[in-house]
């Protein structure tokens, strides 16, 4: 089939998901394509700005992170001023 008919699939798929459902799955799979299409990749534009979204809140979890441990650090390098090496410090993370 060179050219999906979006009602004929809407019709098709009735039986296995009803008919709202197959609506609104027909509708949102339509913009989907549409979106592939106008894009060079071939990937929506949804997808993409989903993707992009997760990969600045891995970063910012990352930096949180390095920023925890900094802060460890630098706390138990004061409080160790002046103790016993073998004291532990009780600000120290064990992970991050």
């Amino acid at each position: 089939m060179q050219f999906p008919d979006g009602k004929d699939m809407q019709i098709n798929l009735t039986g296995f998901l009803n008919q709202k459902n197959a609506r609104t799955f027909v509708t949102e799979l339509w913009d989907l394509l549409s979106s592939a299409m106008d894009n060079i990749g071939g990937i929506p534009a949804k997808f993409v700005e989903e993707k992009k979204q997760e990969i600045r809140r891995k970063q910012v979890r990352n930096g949180a992170c390095f920023c925890d441990q900094l802060l460890s650090l630098l706390v138990a390098k004061i409080w160790m001023k002046g103790k016993k090496k073998s004291e532990t410090c009780p600000f120290v993370l064990t992970s991050g």
